[in-house]
C-alpha cells in the first residue's frame, strides 16, 4: 500500500485502517505500507502486517522532501502508529521505519519477527518520537535511534503479536517455453526506452527473453545468454520477460525505465541502497559490480551527480545527502572529506572511523549486498 502526493504539494492526511497486509515474496518493495517522499502525515492503525521477504519493512515512512521530481509536501510529516501489528520471518532492516518524521508515535502496537538482523522501530534523523506500551520481540534492536531524540517507555521485549489473515494465492503457473520472445508469457516485463546509443546490460536470476511488449523491437544484435541480457537501444525500445530479481542493472546514456508497461524510478527496482551525508563539502567515487542509479531513498537525486555504468561521480555541500541504488557489490568508494556513509538506512561508516588510502582518498572497505 503506498501513499503519495503529486505537483499540488497539498498536506495529506492519510489513514490505513481495519487491514490485513501480507508480503509473501517479492522482487522489490519497500514496505507492506510505505509514505513516500510526497507523503505528508499518515496514520496506521488497527492493521496487521505480515512480511516473510527479507529487507522488506512493515511501515516505511520515507523523506519527505518531493524525492527530486516535486516540492516536499505541506508539514507536518509525522507518522502515528497504533493498534497495530508487524509480524514475520523477513530479516534485515527493520518492522517499522520512519525517516525525517519529527513528532511521529508508535503506541500500542506489536512487533513480533524472527528474521536476522531484524531491528523493531528505526528512527532516523526524527525529534520528539514516542514509542510507548508495546511489545517488541526482534532478533536485533528493539528501537534503533540515528540522528533522532526518541522516549520510550512501558516497551515488552517478549510476546505473541496477532498475524494478518489473508488467504494464500496459488502459485503461477510457469510461462511454457518458446522460441519464439514475442509468445512468452512472462511474470515481469523490464522495457528500457532510449536515446541512439543507450548501452544496457540486465541481469536476473531466473529466465530471461526478448520480449515485443510495448511495441519494442525484437534487435538481432541484443544477447541474451541465460539470465543475462546486454544490448543497445538506439532510439527506440527493447523489452525482456523475466522471473525472479534484477542481479545487474547498467545504463549507459539518458534511458526511461518501464515495468510492466509503467514508467518507474529504476532505483525502485534494485535491493540495495548506499547515501553520503556530509558534514562539510565532499567528493566523491562509488564503484560498484553489477551498475547504479540515482536514488531518493534517504537523500534527493542531485542532477549534478554523474552516473557511469557501475560508476557514480558527485560533490555535496555541507549538510547534504546523496543517495544511489545498486544491486550486486560496492567495490570500492572513495570520499574526500567528513561523511557519515549508510547502507541500506544502516550506519557504516562515520568520520573519524576506519579507511585506508587509495588514489588520494580515504576508502571504507568493501560493502557486501
Amino acid at each position: 500500500m503506498r501513499i503519495e502526493m503529486g505537483r499540488m504539494n497539498d498536506r495529506t492526511d492519510v489513514t490505513v485502517r481495519n487491514c490485513d497486509i501480507a508480503i509473501r515474496s517479492v522482487s522489490h518493495s519497500g514496505g507492506g505500507v510505505v509514505a513516500e517522499s510526497t507523503a505528508s502525515e499518515f496514520t496506521v492503525e488497527n492493521t496487521r502486517i505480515g512480511i516473510e521477504a527479507d529487507g522488506v519493512c512493515g511501515i516505511l515512512g520515507k523523506v519527505p522532501d518531493g524525492g527530486g521530481t516535486y516540492p516536499a509536501p505541506a508539514e507536518p510529516h509525522t507518522a502515528t502508529v497504533r493498534n497495530a501489528s508487524v509480524t514475520g520471518s523477513a530479516s534485515g532492516n527493520a518492522a517499522i521505519e520512519l525517516r525525517e518524521r519529527s513528532g511521529s508515535v508508535v503506541a500500542n502496537c506489536c512487533i513480533e519477527g524472527d528474521g536476522d538482523g531484524r531491528d523493531g522501530v528505526a528512527f532516523v534523523r526524527s525529534d520528539g518520537c514516542v514509542v510507548r506500551d508495546a511489545t517488541i520481540d526482534v532478533t536485533d534492536e528493539p528501537v534503533v535511534t540515528s540522528n533522532a531524540d526518541v522516549d520510550v517507555s512501558g516497551v515488552s521485549l517478549g510476546g505473541s503479536c496477532p498475524v494478518p489473515s489473508v488467504p494464500r494465492s496459488p502459485k503461477p503457473s510457469k510461462p511454457p517455453d518458446s522460441s519464439d520472445p514475442g509468445d512468452a508469457v512472462p511474470e515481469d516485463v523490464l522495457t528500457i526506452e532510449g536515446a541512439p546509443g543507450a548501452d544496457h546490460e540486465l541481469g536476473v536470476t531466473g529466465d530471461l527473453t526478448k520480449s515485443a511488449s510495448m511495441d519494442a523491437t525484437i534487435d538481432p544484435n541484443d544477447t541474451v545468454d541465460g539470465s543475462t541480457a546486454t544490448g543497445q537501444v538506439g532510439g527506440g525500445r527493447g523489452s525482456y520477460a523475466f522471473a525472479g530479481e534484477i542481479t545487474r542493472l547498467v545504463l549507459d546514456g539518458g534511458v526511461n525505465l518501464y515495468y510492466n508497461g509503467e514508467s518507474v524510478v529504476p532505483a525502485n527496482y534494485l535491493p540495495n541502497t548506499v547515501t553520503i551525508e556530509n558534514a562539510s563539502y565532499v567528493e566523491y567515487e562509488i564503484e560498484t559490480t553489477d551498475g547504479i542509479v540515482k536514488s531518493a531513498v534517504m537523500g534527493t537525486a542531485d542532477p549534478s551527480d554523474t552516473v557511469n555504468g557501475t560508476t557514480a561521480t558527485g560533490q555535496a555541500g555541507e549538510g547534504g545527502q546523496d543517495s544511489f541504488a545498486y544491486p550486486g557489490e560496492i567495490e570500492s568508494l572513495d570520499i574526500d572529506g567528513d561523511a557519515t556513509v549508510y547502507r541500506n538506512g544502516t550506519v557504516l561508516s562515520k568520520p573519524g572511523g576506519t579507511s585506508s588510502e587509495q588514489s588520494g582518498l580515504p576508502v571504507f572497505g568493501r560493502l557486501s549486498a
